[in-house]
């Protein structure tokens, strides 16, 4: 990374800084990445978790097995609605060719109906290869007062 400063004196002997970082890349694996997610919001607003499920294994019929589990648990890690299941190739959109393109877009809606500080657990597994994959984050729902 270099960084020039155009406002400092021409002159200048600090005027282009460079920071070097070594970063290892790593091979093409089953997981969960792409993550949107507001990681606040507030009581009576509509919120979506959108990630995308990536490099899933395929059986000899060119097909996944993988589930996806999205959870909302509350502070004391207990569930606040049922978890919600994606099963592929079932959940799979229409038009999906896992061969060519080989990731899956996941949007899971939610209305934000009361505040609290709760998780949403996202856990991804492949029953080809049995791999797994886990991201979670942190929601703060806030409630809005008219005083």
């Amino acid at each position: 990374l270099t960084v020039l400063d155009r406002l400092a004196d021409k002159d200048a002997k600090d005027k282009i800084a460079s920071k070097t970082h070594t970063i290892e890349v790593l091979p093409k694996t089953f997981g969960i990445g792409g993550l949107v997610a507001p990681a606040v919001g507030f009581v009576g607003q509509p919120h979506a978790t959108e990630l995308i499920l990536f490099y899933l294994p395929l059986n000899a019929a060119k097909q996944p097995s993988a589930e996806v589990t999205i959870s909302v648990l509350d502070v004391n890690n207990k569930p606040v609605v049922p978890a919600v299941v994606y099963e592929f190739p079932r959940d799979l959109p229409v038009g999906t060719d896992l061969v060519k393109e080989n990731f899956v877009p996941i949007r899971y809606p939610m209305f934000l109906n009361r505040p609290g500080r709760f998780t949403v657990d996202i856990y991804a597994k492949d029953k080809v290869q049995n791999k797994e994959a886990r991201l979670s984050y942190t929601l703060t729902v806030l409630e809005l007062s008219g005083k």
